[in-house]
């Protein structure tokens, strides 16, 4: 367990989580105290398949294919492994769109006729991630523009820094919170959502502590102090904006509607700090529901590629989708240098050249990197491609050229050509799925 993320998410998260990467991370969960341990993706198939059976039962039709929404930041590593979890609950992926996307079209479809060419900015604030999305709508054409985020950063954090408030509330009646258990660390952090959501509707809340500890009594914590401990987690927030509004050389005023997403967007902050930007709160679009909006949109979207619905504006849908992060190679000094640039339309493909380091080398390898840093060790391996049987020659003058392609479905494929001829390449991904 060497990720430093990994590390920090586990003094946050109410479960353990134990290292197996041939296997992918595995979590651990208690049932009639009695520990098991299940993979991420496992989990994640579970309530795919969960989803599935309600809308069997709702609908009296058993659903086969989907299409499934992802934090626009989501990595290719994990588009992939919710492929994977498709398959657990047996259902056909018809293509994964980010949420962002999912919500500009269902507030277009639901709630807002748009016009040729208006800008949306979608704000994300889900459970653990943060998204930001421009786009551009014309006709039924949503267009990703630019995407910007914090992958690591969602409405739990802002539940967390109520978590450690209620904490040094305990301690200072002298309650024992250290080696809390998983039960009490579980039903804290579900007080410490229930306090966020009750703090964005009133100035002040009890916080109920009672059911940790049951001589333990509530105090009351305030918006303002809720604010003023939030000071730094909205300030990244701000950031991300200012940097997807930069990334396109955009203005305020070119912003036509402001979308909220999330259910830690209604939080009366994130709206404070988005009209310090905007300037203008009328462009923000509070007619939309943020925690159904998403799922509103993949609907609209199933049925458009489906081809069931007659309704015009739905049945001519169409999402171009950018590339959230850069892919590409190292080079000399640990430098990253990407081949497929983030904000990319998506597919896309673009070609480099490799040369052979060794005399008669008759194959090579070479690792593939996702992210945004120049630096290497910054960026995420995800994948090694291989390239068999070169020709053999001096190191140097064996030269491959090597082109990249991302899918759709945000599968990575590569082709090789040396001297005119083309050769079969294979693509290690960095983690072999399992899904038990």
């Amino acid at each position: 367990m060497n990720d430093k993320l990994i590390k920090k998410f586990k003094s946050e998260w109410t479960f353990d989580l134990k290292g197996n990467r041939p296997k992918g991370n595995l979590c651990e969960y208690i049932v009639n105290d009695t520990t098991k341990p299940i993979s991420a993706i496992s989990v994640s198939g579970a309530i795919l398949k969960s989803i599935k059976e309600a809308a069997e039962k709702r609908f009296d039709k058993r659903p086969l294919r989907a299409v499934i929404t992802v934090p626009a930041y989501f990595s290719t590593e994990q588009k992939k492994a919710t492929q994977e979890a498709a398959q657990f609950a047996n259902l056909n992926v018809i293509r994964i769109i980010t949420e962002p996307t999912a919500a500009a079209i269902g507030y277009g479809l639901g709630h807002h006729k748009y016009k040729d060419g208006e800008k949306l900015f979608v704000f994300d604030l889900g459970g653990g991630t943060f998204d930001v999305t421009i786009m551009t709508i014309s006709k039924q054409c949503f267009k990703s523009e630019v995407v910007r985020g914090d992958f690591h950063l969602g409405g739990r954090d802002f539940d967390h820094l109520i978590f450690e408030w209620m904490k040094q509330k305990l301690a200072r009646e002298g309650k024992n919170i250290e080696n809390l258990h998983q039960k009490k660390r579980y039903r804290m952090m579900l007080q410490a959502q229930v306090v966020k959501e009750a703090l964005s509707v009133s100035h002040e809340t009890p916080v109920i502590l009672s059911d940790i500890f049951e001589t333990a009594t509530s105090p009351i914590l305030t918006r303002k102090e809720f604010e003023a401990m939030s000071k730094h987690l909205l300030k990244k927030l701000e950031t991300e904006c200012q940097a997807a509004l930069q990334a396109k050389n955009l203005k305020a005023k070119d912003i036509d509607h402001v979308l909220f997403v999330g259910g830690s967007s209604r939080m009366p902050m994130v709206a404070t700090m988005l009209k310090n930007i905007f300037f203008d709160d009328k462009k923000f679009s509070k007619v939309v529901n943020p925690d159904e909006v998403v799922a509103a949109g993949a609907a609209y979207y199933a049925a458009a590629c489906m081809k069931a619905s007659k309704i015009p504006e739905i049945a001519g849908l169409v999402v171009i989708e950018v590339l959230p992060l850069s892919i590409g190679v190292e080079v000399s000094g640990q430098k990253f240098k990407p081949i497929l640039h983030a904000n990319t339309e998506v597919p896309c493909e673009n070609s480099f050249e490799l040369k052979t380091t060794e005399d008669n080398q008759r194959s090579a390898s070479i690792p593939i990197y996702e992210g945004l840093s120049e630096k290497i060790e910054e960026n995420k391996f995800i994948a090694e491609i291989m390239i068999p049987e070169l020709p053999p020659g001096k190191a140097g003058t064996v030269k491959a050229n090597v082109k990249l392609n991302l899918q759709l479905s945000g599968m990575l494929t590569a082709v090789a050509t040396v001297n005119g001829v083309a050769i079969d390449v294979t693509i290690q991904y960095s983690t072999p799925f399992e899904v038990k």
